[in-house]
């Protein structure tokens, strides 16, 4: 697999938003979709995490009810609707 190059940093060179602290990749995978031609793109993602576990932990925490909070807001909806 070629190794891709880029003359700008990096997502994991940049320091945490947060704290500071290095980052790192924690998960690389691809992933095939198929388009309407038939055809098939291929894209290609990386999980960059927080070396610092406390403010990573701390950003899971934030990130989990933040998705609670929409889940929460699209259910109120699809029951206001069916009434």
């Amino acid at each position: 697999m070629p190794k891709i190059t880029s003359k700008t940093l990096s997502y994991e060179s940049e320091p945490c938003n947060r704290c500071g602290s290095k980052r790192r990749i924690s998960k690389t995978w691809k992933e095939k979709i198929p388009t309407l031609t038939g055809g098939i793109l291929i894209q290609f993602h990386s999980q960059i995490v927080c070396t610092n576990t406390v403010c990573q932990n701390a950003f899971d925490k934030l990130l989990f009810e933040e998705k609670q909070k929409r889940e929460d807001i699209r259910l109120k909806k699809l029951t206001g609707k069916s009434r």
